[in-house]
């Protein structure tokens, strides 16, 4: 869905990429001001996905609120959220393992069956 974005000297943007509207946002706080590098990260590298990535991102940081209102100290968080990445990818990882040997099982009988069918004639 489109956005209407008015600078404070009237010139007018539309825009749906999350990227450029929190680019044009004046923003003060220093987390909200990673979070548009965040945004501007993700679109210089990927191209897509920047509000993906300051929902997930803000999502983490509300968790990690929940975490230190719970007396949890704050670098024990990042550990643990470093330690879920470290999962996450090796869930990744295992997933891609098992997608290309179902590929090569795929080939594998239909090599065979050709083979087969080969041999039959």
């Amino acid at each position: 869905m489109d956005k209407i974005l008015v600078s404070p000297d009237g010139d007018v943007t539309i825009t749906n990429d999350g990227a450029t509207i929190l680019e044009r946002m004046h923003v003060d706080h220093q987390v909200a001001k990673l979070m548009v590098e965040l945004s501007s990260s993700q679109d210089d590298e990927i191209g897509d996905g920047t509000t993906g990535v300051v929902v997930l991102a803000g999502s983490l940081l509300e968790q990690a609120e929940k975490l230190l209102a719970r007396g949890i100290h704050p670098v024990r968080i990042a550990e643990g959220y470093e330690k879920a990445a470290d999962v996450a990818m090796y869930v990744c990882y295992f997933v891609i393992c098992l997608i290309f040997l179902k590929f090569v099982l795929c080939m594998f009988s239909h090599l065979l069956d050709h083979h087969l069918c080969t041999v039959n004639n």
